[in-house]
């Protein structure tokens, strides 16, 4: 018999049978295939927030499969996730000589964009476009040590290797 005052403890079965239970009811009105692939999301979506490089690899590996909009709110999270651990310390942001020609570039697309003929059909276009150099900054900054430098070759390799497969 339980005190009244005493507190319920919770522990990983008491967790796990509640989230189990959550799910088996939401699967009465949404397709099963739908809860894993948004538990799945989910999970990434943790994943890319403790480890943003793990986003980058994903972000290679989803280019030739994702469309432009997925890829755009892709980047942007993986961004700001860099931006969040570089704000505790966790990470650093190094600005090399390199990088000045990318924001030329950045510059130069960005005025493009501004005398265009029609400025609000290219707002779409400058939007991706600043978000496509953001992801230039936080690529070239995550990826500093040999090992993720090597998984980020391995998952460009394994992923022109499967769109090549397809185009087969």
């Amino acid at each position: 018999c339980r005190i009244a005052s005493e507190k319920p403890k919770f522990s990983f079965p008491n967790i796990s049978f509640f989230i189990g239970l959550l799910l088996g009811v939401l699967s009465c009105f949404v397709s099963p295939p739908k809860i894993l692939l948004a538990v799945f999301i989910a999970m990434l979506c943790y994943a890319v927030l403790t480890t943003p490089e793990m986003g980058v690899i994903v972000l290679i590996f989803a280019v030739p499969f994702a469309n432009t909009t997925v890829l755009t709110v892709s980047v942007l999270y993986v961004s700001v996730c860099y931006i969040i651990k570089c704000m505790i310390g966790k990470r650093t942001f190094k600005f090399e000589y390199m990088d000045l020609w990318v924001v030329i570039f950045m510059l130069t697309l960005l005025f493009s964009g501004f005398v265009s003929a029609d400025m609000r059909f290219s707002l779409k276009e400058m939007l991706v476009d600043l978000v496509l150099v953001l992801s230039y900054f936080t690529v070239s900054n995550l990826i500093r040590s040999k090992e993720w430098y090597s998984r980020c070759m391995i998952s460009i390799i394994s992923s022109s290797f499967i769109v090549f497969i397809m185009a087969l």
